[in-house]
């Protein structure tokens, strides 16, 4: 693929390119839906270049605005510790994990600050049970367990089973039979 020529234009031309240089305004043709020329082109902190960004990114905005998971961090979560193992396994000696220590500790450290405020938000969002509130959730099934199939012979063992999941025994009292 070859340079592609630029047109000159007249000095009256509605397709001279607006860029001005020492020499005065540009002759060549401006490109198709720019005021410029490929040559004379603003750099990209314009306004122009701004719009022309938000533009093309505007649908994927929208779409994670739309996101029903968008006050979810998890697949963030994911994504950096994907990158800490990707980065680990590219390193094929011990001189090349110490040269790639500094990118792995601050991998992990912001996998360590992102997981922190996923259980914030998933704790502020009520997404998370407390130890008590599972325990409580456990207890009523247990008694709904029992006064639906209290004559089945396995109700002991599975109430002593359930208990050991739990974990805490002592703190769940046995239903009546």
């Amino acid at each position: 693929m070859g340079l592609q020529m630029v047109n000159k234009v007249e000095a009256d031309s509605p397709n001279r390119c607006q860029g001005v240089s020492r020499n005065g305004q540009c002759y060549n043709e401006k490109e198709n839906n720019s005021d410029f020329c490929r040559y004379c082109s603003p750099p990209d902190n314009t306004d122009h270049t701004r719009n022309y960004r938000l533009t093309k990114f505007r649908a994927k905005l929208e779409h994670h605005i739309e996101s029903p998971n968008i006050k979810g961090l998890r697949e963030e979560v994911g994504i950096l510790r994907l990158l800490v193992e990707e980065t680990v396994n590219k390193c094929d000696s011990e001189a090349d994990l110490l040269l790639k220590s500094q990118v792995i500790s601050d991998l992990v450290m912001k996998l360590e600050k992102l997981v922190t405020s996923c259980h914030k938000l998933e704790y502020s969002l009520g997404d998370l049970l407390s130890k008590t509130t599972l325990q409580s959730y456990a207890l009523k099934i247990i008694n709904l367990v029992d006064r639906n199939f209290g004559d089945h012979p396995n109700l002991h063992n599975f109430i002593n089973d359930m208990q050991n999941i739990l974990g805490e025994e002592d703190e769940i009292d046995q239903p009546h039979s």
